[in-house]
C-alpha cells in the first residue's frame, strides 16, 4: 500500500495548520480592523454634523453660515477631509430635502426615505454612504453622509496585506521545514534502507554513524546494537547447528562399528561358521564387549541429555578421601600405571554430589592414563585456597595441541592418535562429562600444559566449612 512520505507529511500537516491558524486570524483582524475604521467614521460624522452648516441650494436663497466661528469650523473640516468631504442634509417629515450642502446628492433621493424614523448611524447599502441622524430642534432631520469608498479602498488594501503577509510567511515555513524535513528525515530514511537490506538477508550491512536529531542518533545507536546481537545469535545459531551436525555424524559413527561387529558376528553364527565351542565363545565375548560399549555410549548421552532437567541433591562432601578412593580403584585397574596422590593442607570440602564428583575424576585420570606410557607416573594433586579446593590431574604424555584445547571437551571430540598411547580410543565422551559436572557444581575445568611435556587438567571447585 503507498503512503505519505514523511517529509511530506510533515511539511503538509505543518503548512497546513498555519495556514488555517493564519486565515482565522486574518479574518480576526480584519473584522476588527473594519469595526475600528467604521468607528472612526461615526465619529467623524459627529464632528462634521457639529461643525458644518447646511449651504444652501443655489437659486433657494438660503443664507451662508451664521457666524464666522462656524465658517471657520467648516473651512478646517473641510480641509481635513478633501478626499471625501461630509454632505448635510435636512428633512422634512416626508422625507423631502429642505436643505443640502451640495448642489447634486451622490446618491439616490429613494435612498432616503425612512432615514427620520432612524436615529444615530446607519449605511446607505446600495449607494455606499455611511449617514448620521439626527433631529434639529425646529422639527427637520438632519442627515450627514460620508462616503465609503475610502473605507472599502482601504479594507481592499488591508485585506491584499493581510493575503501578501500571509503567502510570504507560508513561504518562508516552506522552505525551512523542507530544510529541516530533509535533515531530519535523512537518517531515518538511510536507516529504513539499511534495515530493508537487512530483512533481504544482507546482514553484513552497517547503519553508520549516529547523526541527525537525538532521537534518530539513538535509533541509529540502538539499531547498530539490534543489528551486533542479531549477528551474534545467528553465527551461535549457525555453530549449534554445525556442532549439532557434527555431534549426529560422530554419534552415528560411533554407534556403527559396534552394530558392525554385531551384526557380524550373528552373520556368522547364522551361517554355521562358529562350529566350535571356542568360537561361540570368543564371538560371545565380543558381543557382551560391544553391547557394554553400546550402553556406555546411551548412558553418556543420556546424561549429556538430562544435565539441566534432573535436580541435584547436594550435600558436604570431603575431597580427600574420595580421591584417595579413586586412586586406589585406578591402580586395580591399570596396574602396569603408577598413581601419585598429593594432599595438601586441609579441610577439601565442597557441597555437590560425591557420585558424579567421583565420576568426573575417575574420567579425568583414565584419561590421563590411557594418553600416558605404562611406567610414567600420573599425579593426583589436592590443595585448597582461601575460596576453593583445587583438584589437579597430570601426566606425561604427548599433551594437547593448541588447536585442539578449545574442542577438548566437547562430546565426542577427539585428538589426534598421538594421544591414543593404547591404541583405543573411547566415545569421546569423557572429558564432556567432567566439563558438565563440574559446572553444575559451580566450578570451572581448566586444561595446561604440563612442565616437561603432558597435559594438566586443573579442576576448581568452591569450598565450603567443614560440616
Amino acid at each position: 500500500m503507498s503512503r505519505v512520505p514523511l517529509r511530506w507529511l510533515l511539511l503538509g500537516s505543518v503548512l497546513g495548520a498555519i495556514a488555517i491558524a493564519f486565515t482565522a486570524f486574518a479574518v480576526y483582524l480584519d473584522s476588527v480592523e473594519r469595526a475600528n475604521r467604521m468607528a472612526d467614521i461615526d465619529s467623524e460624522l459627529v464632528r462634521a454634523e457639529r461643525a458644518l452648516e447646511v449651504r444652501p441650494v443655489p437659486g433657494r436663497g438660503q443664507p451662508p453660515p451664521r457666524d464666522a466661528e462656524a465658517a471657520a469650523a467648516l473651512e478646517e473640516n473641510e480641509q481635513q477631509l478633501l478626499a471625501s468631504p461630509p454632505i448635510r442634509v435636512l428633512l422634512d417629515d416626508d422625507s423631502d430635502v429642505i436643505q443640502s450642502s451640495v448642489e447634486t446628492l451622490p446618491f439616490e433621493i429613494g435612498a432616503l426615505d425612512g432615514l427620520e424614523l432612524v436615529s444615530g448611524p446607519t449605511t446607505l447599502a446600495e449607494d455606499r454612504f455611511r449617514v448620521r441622524v439626527s433631529e434639529t430642534p425646529n422639527g427637520s432631520v438632519s442627515v450627514t453622509a460620508l462616503s465609503l469608498e475610502e473605507y472599502d479602498a482601504a479594507a481592499t488594501r488591508f485585506r491584499t496585506t493581510l493575503a501578501a503577509g500571509g503567502g510570504v510567511i507560508l513561504a518562508v515555513v516552506a522552505v525551512v521545514l523542507w530544510v529541516l524535513t530533509a535533515f531530519l528525515a535523512r537518517p531515518v530514511t538511510r536507516m529504513a534502507d539499511v534495515a530493508n537490506r537487512i530483512a533481504s538477508g544482507e546482514l553484513d550491512q552497517p547503519v553508520g554513524e549516529p547523526s541527525g536529531a537525538r532521537e534518530t542518533a539513538e535509533l541509529a545507536v540502538d539499531l547498530e546494537r539490534m543489528l551486533d546481537r542479531l549477528r551474534a545469535a545467528l553465527a551461535e545459531a549457525n555453530g549449534s547447528r554445525q556442532r549439532t551436525e557434527r555431534l549426529l555424524a560422530d554419534m552415528a559413527h560411533e554407534i556403527r562399528t559396534p552394530l558392525t561387529a554385531l551384526k557380524g558376528y550373528s552373520d556368522l553364527y547364522a551361517k554355521g561358521m562358529l562350529a566350535e565351542v571356542e568360537d561361540v565363545d570368543r564371538a560371545m565375548t565380543r558381543i557382551g564387549s560391544e553391547s557394554q560399549r553400546l550402553t556406555d555410549l546411551a548412558n553418556g548421552m543420556l546424561r549429556l541429555a538430562r544435565h539441566d532437567s534432573e535436580p541435584a541433591e547436594m550435600c558436604h562432601v570431603e575431597i580427600s578421601p574420595m580421591i584417595e578412593g579413586v586412586a586406589d580403584d585406578l591402580r586395580a585397574a591399570y596396574p602396569h600405571h603408577d598413581l601419585q596422590v598429593e594432599l595438601s593442607g586441609s579441610d577439601h570440602w565442597v557441597m555437590g554430589e560425591a557420585g558424579r564428583l567421583q565420576q568426573a575424576f575417575l574420567n579425568l585420570t583414565s584419561n590421563a592414563f590411557h594418553h600416558s606410557p605404562p611406567g610414567v607416573a600420573v599425579k593426583l594433586l589436592v590443595d585448597r585456597d582461601d575460596t576453593d579446593v583445587v583438584v589437579r590431574v597430570v601426566d606425561r604424555g604427548p599433551g594437547v595441541s593448541a588447536e585442539d584445547r578449545d574442542e577438548i571437551f566437547s562430546p565426542f571430540f577427539r585428538a589426534d592418535t598421538a594421544r591414543h598411547r593404547s591404541g583405543q580410543s573411547g566415545a569421546g565422551l569423557g572429558l564432556s562429562l567432567v566439563r558438565q559436572i563440574v559446572e553444575d557444581h559451580h566450578g570451572t575445568v581448566d586444561l595446561e600444559e604440563t612442565s616437561g611435556g603432558g597435559a594438566t587438567f586443573l579442576v576448581t571447585l568452591p569450598a565450603v566449612p567443614a560440616d
